[in-house]
C-alpha cells in the first residue's frame, strides 16, 4: 500500500494520473455494506467528491489526501488543542494560517460575498 504522505506532491499528481477514472475497488464498510470506490486512497471519501460534489478525479483525490492527514493530525492533539481547532470553520482555519504565512486570506469574506 502506498504511504501517500511521503510523496511530494509533484508524485501524488502522478499516482492520482496513473489511475484512471474507471479505477474502481469494492470497499468494505464498517456495516458490512460493499461500495464502489476510486482506487485512491482515503477511498470512500474521494469518491464521494467525485460523485456527490462532482469534483474532478484528479483535484478530489489530492484534496482527500489532504483532509486524511488533516484528520489524522486533529486526532493525534490533546483535548485543548483539538476543540480550538475543530470550533473554528474552515474558512476561519484557512485565513489563519493564510495570514500568518502571508497568503491568500480572504476565505471568509469570500464565503460572505456569495
Amino acid at each position: 500500500m502506498e504511504n501517500y504522505f511521503n510523496l511530494t506532491n509533484g508524485q501524488r499528481e502522478e499516482f492520482v494520473d496513473s489511475k484512471t477514472r474507471d479505477d474502481r475497488v469494492t470497499v468494505s464498510l464498517m456495516t458490512g455494506e460493499k461500495v464502489d470506490c476510486v482506487d485512491v486512497q482515503p477511498r470512500v471519501f474521494n469518491t464521494h467528491l467525485i460523485d456527490n460534489l462532482g469534483m474532478t478525479k484528479k483535484r478530489a483525490c489530492m484534496f482527500g489526501i489532504v483532509v486524511e492527514q488533516l484528520h489524522k493530525e486533529v486526532c493525534s492533539l490533546d483535548t485543548n488543542n483539538r476543540n480550538a481547532i475543530i470550533n473554528m470553520t474552515l474558512a476561519e482555519l484557512l485565513d489563519l494560517y493564510g495570514t500568518t504565512e502571508e497568503l491568500y486570506n480572504s476565505f471568509a469574506t469570500d464565503l460572505l460575498d456569495n
